[in-house]
């Protein structure tokens, strides 16, 4: 057997790991999506210009709530080592803080 091979415990962690994942996007996206729904449909009625404060409130509500959807399936992937990184967006980053330092 290799080093790389998989235990039975380690597989049933990433089964277990898989299915959190899961749980987070289907929950997080459906209140996700339900927000966004509520907000759209007040839209369509006239007095909605007095809900202003509601649709701010349901946007930052879709806002918080994608923000910590993707840090819980975030942190779940970067424990495993799995989690993704976009090389153009860090060094995107880099040459901004270096723009930074010389400004």
């Amino acid at each position: 057997m290799s080093d790389k091979t998989a235990t039975n415990g380690e597989i049933q962690k990433l089964r277990d790991t898989i299915q959190l994942l899961d749980n987070f996007s289907q929950h997080g996206f459906s209140q996700i999506a339900s927000i966004a729904r509520l907000a759209l449909e007040s839209l369509k009625v006239p007095e909605a210009s007095h809900a202003i404060y509601d649709i701010a409130n349901a946007l930052e509500a879709i806002l918080d709530k994608a923000e910590y959807v993707e840090g819980c399936i975030n942190s779940e992937a970067e424990s495993f080592g799995c989690n993704y990184i976009d090389k153009d967006q860090r060094q995107r980053w880099k040459a901004h803080a270096a723009n930074r330092t010389e400004g």
